[in-house]
């Protein structure tokens, strides 16, 4: 059977399954796009797909290497990856989920824009980390463990020249200083000369991560934002504030979606999920196992010489069948299920033959459950002669 004659047998809940699955992937990358987690999750799904279709078009070898690949990898992955495997799985909690994070107060992010530019033209250097999604315990060398409130006074002091956690970084997460004192990785990329070891770490920190920091030059009194590997001047601190607030409080994902989220946002991406899922899908439904009623003519074999039929021959019978999707579909386009009646046995008059599965002439794969009716009734007569 080939994709048309399965595409011919597609019913209107196999189109709400692939949509559930496309939504529930495109939901995923959503949460994941951006991380190395991503990059691992996407090549294992290439992997797979592939795989899929060499099963699904008889390639023995390949798809045996193939799957020999995805078990390797996949033990490679839990291994090196164990720490973005962890975020990943944070980040799918139900809770965090479901929950508003914009409902949560936004005053923490003026206060530490007020200490930067406080701080910028003072010229104090100072750097900010403002956690997101990742999470930065494995990235950073860790602190002094603080999990104070965000308030202009507390970070003007922490980044004092005197103080002895002005070199390090104050990690932010959740609107409250987690750790301060903080040490980052620094970039290798080549950045201006004018930038030193506080603005590389900035750089280095959202290499690795979706993290947002603030950076304060000491020696030119200027305030920068970094992110995604990249770093600019911030002239306007009221721009800097709403665009800390938009980045660092997303609506939840489930929290009132509209059409247009749903599906004209990353719409290039969704499509593309939806050809990866509809492709597994008919690679994997021929071979999904179903249960399906289908009529069957019937064949009367062995009339006893002599005699023949009294009564109108039922023309089919109804066979409950079970087997491959694929298989099933193949019946119905081919019409090769049929029941053999042997007559061999019957006598002159009235009859009731037993129908039995065994009677049925099936396809080999296919298992039959069940004959409806369970018994025919057959009336012979004799033949006589003409006069």
């Amino acid at each position: 059977m080939n994709i048309l004659d399965l595409f011919l047998e597609f019913r209107w809940h196999d189109l709400i399954d692939i949509l559930v699955v496309t939504y529930l992937v495109s939901w995923l990358y959503a949460w994941v796009k951006g991380t190395r987690a991503f990059r691992i999750l996407l090549g294992l799904a290439l992997l797979g797909l592939i795989y899929f279709w060499a099963q699904f078009l008889g390639l023995f070898l390949t798809g045996r290497v193939f799957e020999w690949l995805g078990q390797a990898s996949l033990i490679l992955v839990i291994v090196i990856f164990a720490g973005e495997i962890r975020q990943v799985l944070e980040r799918l909690n139900p809770l965090k989920i479901l929950s508003h994070n914009g409902q949560r107060g936004t005053d923490y992010i003026n206060q530490a824009v007020s200490a930067a530019e406080y701080l910028a033209r003072n010229r104090i250097g100072a750097l900010m980390v403002f956690e997101r999604s990742d999470r930065l315990r494995e990235l950073v060398r860790p602190g002094i463990r603080l999990e104070g409130e965000i308030q202009l006074e507390i970070l003007i002091s922490l980044f004092q020249k005197e103080s002895p956690t002005h070199d390090g970084a104050a990690w932010i997460r959740e609107g409250k200083i987690l750790e301060v004192s903080v040490f980052l990785p620094i970039s290798q990329v080549d950045l201006p000369l004018k930038y030193g070891s506080r603005h590389r770490a900035a750089v280095g920190i959202t290499e690795l991560s979706d993290a947002l920091v603030l950076v304060v030059s000491e020696e030119r009194g200027e305030v920068s934002l970094a992110e995604e590997g990249q770093i600019r001047r911030i002239d306007d601190y009221n721009e800097l504030c709403a665009e800390l607030k938009k980045k660092l409080h997303q609506p939840a994902l489930l929290s009132n979606p509209s059409w247009t989220s749903l599906f004209v946002k990353d719409w290039r991406v969704k499509l593309l999920v939806l050809m990866m899922v509809t492709s597994i899908w008919f690679a994997l439904a021929g071979q999904q196992r179903s249960e399906e009623n289908i009529p069957a003519p019937v064949s009367y074999v062995n009339l006893p010489q002599g005699f023949r039929l009294a009564s109108t021959p039922l023309p089919e019978v109804t066979v409950r069948v079970a087997g491959a999707r694929r298989l099933l579909a193949s019946v119905h386009k081919e019409k090769n299920l049929k029941l053999r009646v042997d007559l061999s046995r019957v006598i002159e008059g009235g009859n009731q033959v037993p129908l039995r599965t065994e009677q049925v002439l099936a396809p080999p794969g296919l298992e039959v459950l069940q004959v409806q009716p369970e018994t025919l009734q057959v009336r012979l007569e004799r033949i006589r002669p003409p006069l």
